[in-house]
């Protein structure tokens, strides 16, 4: 052989050992790393849209924070320190007389201790056209006392003639007196 030939052949094989020696120490490597980086880049995309739609999700939990606390902000206020249930049970007939309901009856129950504050069962029943009770209703929800109602009935009147018997239980909260040590 000659020396060209040899020359010519130690240069294909220098450049199939470069090129072999490129595809696994440079371009494979290179490809893979590629590859997680897609991944990765994807993995991010997907935790930044999840953080996005949780700070979304933060500002409407923030808003619903804002306004319980407004709601609640009074709350130990509209438990009184003294029973003056009678006085409460008159607001409650007057307001019925306000929105113009008939057959009034308004019975409070025996009273139950828990923890520090008493409830007081309260029956209250009339008889009136749906929107004027639902209008008592919204009023009796102003009233600055904590009630709880526990169960409303509405049942059509025998007569037919657009009244509604209402019957409704709920609870009436005062503070429980603490005897004090002498």
């Amino acid at each position: 052989m000659m020396l060209h030939e040899k020359k010519q052949i130690v240069i294909v094989f220098s450049v199939v050992v470069m090129t072999i020696g490129f595809l696994f120490f440079r371009y494979i490597p290179l490809r893979k790393r590629m590859i997680e980086v897609k991944r990765e880049k994807q993995e991010h995309k997907m935790l930044i849209s999840k953080a996005s739609s949780e700070s979304r999700r933060i500002e409407q939990l923030q808003n619903s924070l804002i306004q319980l606390t407004a709601k609640s902000k009074n709350y130990d206020e509209r438990i009184p320190e003294n029973r003056d249930l009678g006085g409460f049970l008159q607001r409650i007939t007057a307001l019925m007389d306000e929105h113009q309901l008939a057959e009034q009856n308004v019975q409070p129950g025996k009273e139950i201790k828990i923890n520090d504050m008493v409830c007081i069962p309260v029956t209250m029943q009339c008889r009136g056209q749906v929107e004027r009770i639902f209008r008592f209703f919204r009023s009796f929800e102003k009233l600055n006392r904590a009630v709880r109602i526990v169960r409303v009935e509405l049942v059509n009147d025998r007569e037919m003639n657009g009244d509604v018997i209402m019957k409704t239980q709920a609870s009436v909260y005062y503070k429980a007196q603490v005897p004090q040590d002498s």
